[in-house]
């Protein structure tokens, strides 16, 4: 959009997700931004047209913290969007209809907003301040996440002051057993690469660096499912 907006939360999923066409969604924008001229532009929404992990971050917080939502459709990786949607495909496509349409708004990666250096709006969270994405905000948001050992775990609706609240992990999922050594060697070091001396490359990339507790439960996960070349690595055998 030609400015940068703080949205309410609850007036935000009302009407700039479920209906931005409305007068509503002005008026709101109005009152979160106190002493912004609102340019006179029909909002219109940007989203995701295939099934979507992204897509699946974004709605896993809008139920968390809209009953509405949840009710009319809940976390998923493929919605139905209400009105009249812009429709792209993957995070590009999204990104590049929202760089080229004046008064859209939409959601991609935070690493594809950051690399095209799109504006960001700030989101209300759970603490009621209006937070900008941002390494450090987003890292806090990580960093209250309890994980598990299954590794399975969403953060919709992180707690804690100054936290983005809309961030998630990523995963990998790889087989226990490769009939070629050398490629299931190299993938284990890989993988061992990226949640060790690899973290360091993330944040140019627009990425959050994992917290430490989390890397030494990935990196005991990644040695339990490939247990031969783990042994092999810390110069152990198995039968």
């Amino acid at each position: 959009m030609p400015q940068l907006f703080a949205q309410q939360r609850w007036h935000y999923l009302r009407h700039l997700i479920c209906a931005p066409h409305f007068q509503g969604a002005r008026d709101t924008l109005a009152e979160s931004n106190p002493g912004v001229k609102l340019p006179k532009l029909t909002l219109a929404t940007v989203v995701r047209q295939d099934g979507s992990g992204t897509t699946y971050a974004f709605t896993k917080h809008l139920d968390a913290v809209s009953d509405t939502w949840r009710n009319r459709y809940g976390p998923a990786t493929l919605v139905n969007w209400p009105g009249n949607a812009m429709r792209a495909q993957g995070n590009e496509g999204v990104a590049g209809l929202i760089q080229h349409a004046n008064g859209s708004i939409g959601y991609v990666g935070y690493e594809f907003a950051h690399q095209l250096g799109l504006r960001m709006a700030l989101v209300e969270n759970k603490n009621g301040e209006f937070i900008q994405p941002s390494e450090e905000s987003c890292k806090a948001a990580l960093a209250s996440a309890e994980m598990p050992e299954s590794l399975r775990i969403y953060v919709p609706d992180p707690p804690g002051a100054g936290v983005y609240p809309i961030v998630t992990f990523s995963w990998i999922l790889l087989y226990k057993n490769y009939e070629d050594a050398t490629r299931a060697a190299a993938i284990h070091d890989l993988f061992r690469w990226c949640l060790q001396d690899g973290q360091q490359y993330s944040p140019k990339l627009g990425y959050v660096e994992l917290p430490p507790n989390v890397v030494t439960k990935a990196l005991a996960a990644l040695d339990a499912t490939m247990p031969n070349v783990a042994a092999s690595r810390n110069g152990n055998s198995t039968p």
